[in-house]
């Protein structure tokens, strides 16, 4: 490999055991930065979680799909002696192991933290749950809107009842606090030589993300009002001729530059929008004078004129729309991963850049595709011993799913 296509946690390890979508995600972003990301899963690690009418691409969900590129793919029967001796030898020879089940199965397992370290006491072992590995709530299941809900976060969102994010936040964030915890514990393991347990939970990735929203709360002792009240005439969504903008003009130049961008420079002269304070109590007037100017051109034409006098605003994008902003693809965040199969699938690009390493992508390994690669290569089994373990059903390789 090129010494300017070796990412930055190039030599870096990964044993990812996680299901559905936040482990996936988390141990993604490791591969996106450069380490060698290996999927340690049975015949039940990758369930379809989405009904047959959803696109799915090579026999694979969604889901799926956008959580496991750039790994490699070994299958194991932990439950079997020989496997989980296969597992400990992979753990050797690793840097990071990553999972997500509930509080207590790795330990029934055996491949929790503190038999994991025996064998490498400089492994790092990061596990991901609903709620966390104690407390009242430790055991129960977690899916993305329960977290959402549980956490306060959407209280925030919609008109009642409140609604879901249209993304899947708590997966997807718990997925970057997770990644965000691995590689704190890879920088200090440099400094110490030491390993560590790191755990999070979806639950405490969404009350973290209330930050500004939680403080409020505790500095007024009410809680924040849903944002479809708190209405704020230059910080909003308005309809336009065929679609909808959203615009952002919290400073004083940016309310000027709207005002001579809607060709209205009387209103920074008017007694009621002179202030932020005027234009805050006058809220209503303001939204209606805007609501009013801005429905009479498209979205695009008020976006070209606004930006040209520095107001920060956008077009309220479809996903197809934002897949073909310019911008969007000048930093290449769409980017097309061939299929070993044949065809490609379409993924969102790595949202990091630096200036020594430009990511590669490889598309999401069939189930137990690198099984001989792994197990033969990397820990130097035979050929034969591998297939011979594969007739034991001890690793599973491609041959034992149809695709």
């Amino acid at each position: 490999m090129a010494e300017d296509q070796k990412g930055p946690l190039y030599g870096v390890r990964v044993l990812d055991i996680t299901q559905a979508l936040a482990g996936p995600f988390a141990a993604m972003l490791l591969g996106d930065l450069g380490a060698d990301v290996i999927r340690v899963e049975n015949e039940k690690s990758r369930p379809n979680m989405l009904p047959r009418s959803r696109p799915q691409f090579a026999g694979e969900s969604t889901i799926f799909l956008g959580a496991n590129r750039n790994k490699r793919s070994v299958g194991l029967n932990l439950r079997s002696e020989k496997g989980k001796a296969l597992f400990y030898e992979l753990v050797r020879v690793s840097d990071v192991v990553v999972d997500n089940f509930r509080p207590g199965v790795i330990k029934r397992l055996a491949i929790d933290y503190g038999t994991l370290r025996r064998i490498n006491p400089t492994i790092i072992s990061c596990s991901l749950s609903g709620f966390g590995n104690t407390g009242p709530y430790r055991d129960r299941p977690a899916y993305d809107i329960v977290v959402q809900a549980m956490s306060g976060g959407m209280s925030l969102t919609g008109e009642p009842p409140p609604v879901r994010s249209g993304l899947s936040i708590g997966d997807l964030g718990a997925g970057m606090w997770t990644a965000h915890g691995i590689l704190a514990a890879l920088y200090a393991r440099e400094r110490t030589g030491v390993g560590q347990k790191v755990n999070t939970s979806l639950l405490e990735g969404q009350v973290a993300l209330l930050n500004t929203n939680l403080l409020e709360y505790f500095l007024t002792g009410k809680n924040p009002a849903p944002q479809y009240k708190r209405e704020n005439a230059l910080y909003r969504v308005y309809e336009t001729k065929d679609g909808h903008i959203v615009i952002a003009c919290l400073l004083e130049k940016f309310w000027h530059g709207l005002c001579r961008g809607l060709e209205r420079e009387d209103l920074m002269r008017d007694e009621r929008f002179k202030s932020v304070d005027a234009r805050d109590h006058h809220c209503a007037a303001l939204t209606t004078i805007l609501r009013d100017i801005l429905a009479t051109r498209t979205s695009q034409e008020w976006v070209d004129r606004l930006s040209s006098y520095d107001v920060p605003c956008s077009v309220v994008n479809t996903v197809s729309q934002a897949a073909a902003d310019p911008q969007v693809q000048h930093r290449n965040m769409i980017v097309p991963v061939p299929c070993p199969e044949g065809g490609c699938v379409t993924v969102p690009g790595s949202a990091v850049k630096f200036s020594q390493y430009e990511p590669a992508f490889t598309f999401p390994p069939a189930f137990g595709r690198h099984a001989s690669e792994v197990i033969g290569d990397l820990l130097g089994y035979p050929e034969d011993t591998v297939s011979e373990m594969m007739t034991e059903a001890v690793v599973y390789g491609p041959k034992r799913r149809d695709r």
